[in-house]
Parts: C-alpha cells; sequence; structure tokens
C-alpha cells in the first residue's frame, strides 16, 4: 500500500471506518501505481446495488484496469456493465447429476439405507430433482434437503420427490413450512439478527447474540450453540460462507420478505 493511502487510513481514529468514496479515492490511488490491474469480482448480484453500481462506474471509468465480473443474468447488473464480452455459464445435466450424486453419498445413515434397500430410488431422485432444479443448484440443494427428511416409506419418498416445487418462491415457503414447533423460537432469532444486522455476521457474533438476554453479566463458552444445531434448526436456509460468515443461501431468500413473513407469523 503507499504511502498516501496508509496516511488517509491513519487519520481514522480506532473503531471509525473510512468511507466509501475516501475507499475509492485510495483504490485509485493503488492502482495508478501499477502498469495493468486486473479486477474479478464474484457474486456481483450478492452486492447491495448501493455499492456494486458506483463501484462498477469507478472502476470502469478507471485506466489500466481489466474487470472480470461473476452475476446472475439481472437487468440492473446488465445496465451497469459497458458493452464487453459476456460469458453465459450454465449448470448441465452432469454437472447437476454430480452434485445430486455426492449429496446422496453424504446423505444420513437412515437416508442411505432406505436407498440401500431400494436401488431404483437411486436413479430416480436424480433424474427427478435434475429436471425439477433445471440447472440451478440451490434448488437441487434445498430439494435434497427436503428429500433427506423422508426416511419412513418408499412410497412417501417417492409422493414427496413427485411434489417437489420448480420454483424458488415456493420452495422457500415448503421449506420454512419444515421448520418444527420446537425450533421455531431459535430459527425466529437466528433470522432476526441476520435480517438486522448491520454488518456480516461471523458464526461466532451469531452464537454469542443469541445468548445475550436480561441478566447476563458473562458468557460461558459451553453454553453458545453449536454450528451444527444453528445451520439444522434453519433447514438449510442459513449457510457458512467460507469459512465462519453466516448468512442467507442466497440473495433472494433475504429479498423475498420469506423471512420476515415467517417471523411475524410466530411473533406478531
Amino acid at each position: 500500500m503507499t504511502r498516501s493511502s496508509l496516511e488517509s487510513l491513519r487519520k481514522h481514529k480506532v473503531g471509525n471506518r473510512p468511507t466509501f468514496n475516501e475507499l475509492l479515492d485510495m483504490l485509485k490511488v493503488e492502482v495508478e501505481t501499477y502498469s495493468r490491474v486486473i479486477f474479478v469480482i464474484d457474486a456481483l448480484d450478492e452486492i447491495d446495488v448501493q455499492i456494486w453500481a458506483p463501484l462498477l462506474g469507478y472502476l470502469q471509468a478507471l485506466s489500466r484496469i481489466s474487470l472480470l465480473a461473476t452475476s446472475r443474468d439481472t437487468g440492473e447488473v446488465a445496465l451497469e456493465l459497458q458493452p464487453g464480452q459476456r460469458l453465459d455459464i450454465m449448470a448441465n445435466e452432469g454437472d447437476m447429476r454430480r452434485y445430486i450424486e455426492r449429496r446422496l453419498l453424504g446423505s444420513t445413515a437412515r437416508f442411505k439405507r432406505l436407498l440401500d434397500a431400494n436401488t431404483d430410488l437411486h436413479e430416480e431422485i436424480i433424474t427427478g430433482i435434475t429436471k425439477k432444479a433445471d440447472g440451478m443448484f440451490l434448488l437441487a440443494y434445498l430439494h435434497m434437503n427436503s428429500l433427506e427428511t423422508k426416511v419412513g416409506r418408499v412410497a412417501d419418498l417417492r409422493l414427496a420427490l413427485a411434489k417437489l416445487p420448480e420454483s424458488l418462491e415456493t420452495t422457500y415457503d415448503d421449506t420454512l413450512e419444515r421448520i418444527s414447533d420446537d425450533d421455531q423460537p431459535l430459527a425466529y432469532q437466528v433470522f432476526s439478527w441476520l435480517i438486522h444486522a448491520v454488518r456480516p455476521m461471523t458464526m461466532r457474533d451469531l452464537q454469542y447474540a443469541l445468548v445475550v438476554g436480561d441478566g447476563v453479566t458473562a458468557i460461558d463458552a459451553r453454553d453458545l450453540y453449536d454450528e451444527a444445531t444453528l445451520t439444522s434448526i434453519c433447514v438449510g436456509l442459513v449457510i457458512l460462507r467460507g469459512d465462519t460468515t453466516a448468512g442467507f443461501g442466497s440473495k433472494e431468500m433475504f429479498d423475498s420478505n420469506k423471512v420476515v413473513g415467517f417471523v411475524r407469523k410466530l411473533f406478531i
């Protein structure tokens, strides 16, 4: 980092973050020290539009840079990107089948026993979910989560497979309905913290936030909910991003008001 950028950071007191425009100015200074800079921005559509829109405009105005951005095909992203090379990437059937096969291999012991006793189910599940997901891995992920709860009769599993929805909206509704009555209060707290947090929460943040309450003056690490419990009671809607950051499995889940509706249904 250049001396001028370091000096700019030192002006801020501990705990005070530079503004977005200040960070952009520092970025420009850094870029100008190189003959060529390559920026790679993954999952652009998952970032708040108030951040990615000005960032894209700023980067595209700089000279000596190359920009690679990945995003789902949303109209507003396409409008912000200047004309350039575009490559559409879609999951092919082989990729989807391999993903489902890996999920089946890593499924619960009870689910595996059901599959082992009925070998034809293996191909039925792969074919059925591949068709329903239509190239969308998130949909396949949620469908597998749903099917893994059907560990009773073969007929029940086949019926559940046939009734799997083909849209994310309906799948989110069905997934929220699977949260058990006993788990709903804790799931409500998890969703509430993630919805209202002013910055991305780490799993550790979430674990401590859930045990804070009236009269709590000290927290014993042994009283924290473990990661597996928190992700399990939220039936796959909350996942770990990278190593530690907890969040919803997709931006659609956060933006669709499904979670907000779930919270209101329980407590309003």
